[in-house]
Order: structure tokens, then C-alpha cells, then sequence
């Protein structure tokens, strides 16, 4: 697969040793006959698989999917991976929501229990496109932070679960900082 060896482990003090098999969320597009996955330890690489090109098929890398603002830096450091990924084949797009998170050195940092506001990334199969579809925040403009599921409906309706800002403290089921969170539904329809 696609993957760059000199980005850093999740974390030092327990590094990766090959991390050149090393993908965080793989989904099979059953129109294309193809699969689409995100790297893990190698900063979130989207690549495509094809099984049929080849004796052992192609990867083929397409874009990186971590947050914007590591695009465009030579920083190694990028956080792990979330799980927040899924593909819709019918309108050839890729939902990814990456972590938002600082890089931890001494330990492995969850997404979730960040009150790093979240933003939803966007790839166009067709036109080859990255785009990032801005800060994730419900309709009453509630931030939304840590993600770790996605899954895409036969409308094109994206769903994610994420933590989500809550203003009634007794209906939180964590707190970072100063903010009270829940998990959440997230759903997001395109235009």
C-alpha cells in the first residue's frame, strides 16, 4: 500500500516496526469492483485498490486525507488515523472526518475527548478532487469534535458518529476543557 516510512509511529515509546501494511480503514466499492482505504501511520494516505490489475494488483495513491492543516507542511508528525471514513460508489465521493488533534509524542492520544473542532474532507473520485467541507457544527451551531464512524446511505446521505457540544451539562457524557460533549448522529446531506 501506499505509505510514507519516515512519518512517525503513533507513538514513540511504542513505535510501529513495518508499518508498510498498516491501513486504518479499508471499504470495497462494489460498482468499480475496487477498494478504497486510508493509511494509518503514514498520514492519512487515501489510496484505491484494484485486485484485477496485475498478478497482485494496484495501489494507487490519490490524495492525503489528514486534516488541512498539515497539507502543504513538511511536518511528520500527523495524528493517527480515525475510523471515520466510507465511500459512496453511486456519486464517486470519499467522506474522511480526520483528527484535528496535536500530535502526541509520550502517549497515544484518542480523537475522541478533543475540543479540536472536527472538519469533514471531501475526495471526488471523478474529478480527482480533495475538499475540505469545513468545520463540522449542527444546524443550531454546535461544534462537533472527535469522530470515529461513518457510514454513507443509497440517498448520498452521509451518517457520523462523533462527540458533539452539549449546552446541558447533566445531558454530557464527557467533558474536555471546558466543553460538555455527548456522542452523537451526525448527518450531513449533499448538495
Amino acid at each position: 500500500s501506499p505509505y510514507d516510512p519516515t512519518i512517525f509511529p503513533t507513538q514513540m515509546n511504542n513505535p510501529m516496526i513495518d508499518r508498510t501494511c498498516d491501513w486504518r480503514a479499508v471499504e470495497w466499492d462494489p460498482i468499480d469492483n475496487v477498494a478504497y482505504g486510508v493509511t494509518c501511520g503514514s498520514g492519512s494516505i487515501l489510496f484505491r485498490y484494484d485486485p484485477h490489475d496485475g498478478p497482485e494488483g494496484k495501489f494507487t495513491s490519490l490524495a492525503k486525507m489528514c486534516d488541512s492543516k498539515y497539507l502543504g507542511t513538511k511536518r511528520k508528525n500527523i495524528p493517527y488515523s480515525p475510523l471515520s471514513f466510507a465511500i459512496d460508489s453511486n456519486n464517486k465521493k470519499v467522506y474522511f472526518v480526520p483528527s484535528a488533534r496535536e500530535y502526541a509524542l509520550g502517549s497515544y492520544v484518542e480523537t475522541l475527548g478533543s475540543d479540536l473542532t472536527h472538519h469533514l474532507i471531501m475526495y471526488d473520485i471523478r474529478e480527482k478532487k480533495r475538499i475540505d467541507l469545513g468545520p463540522m457544527r449542527t444546524n443550531d451551531g454546535r461544534r462537533v469534535f472527535g469522530c470515529e464512524a461513518a457510514s454513507v446511505g443509497p440517498d448520498g446521505t452521509v451518517y457520523i458518529c462523533g462527540q458533539v457540544e452539549v449546552k446541558n451539562s447533566k445531558k454530557a457524557t464527557q467533558r474536555t476543557k471546558n466543553v460538555n460533549l455527548a456522542l452523537h448522529l451526525i448527518i450531513y446531506r449533499p448538495k
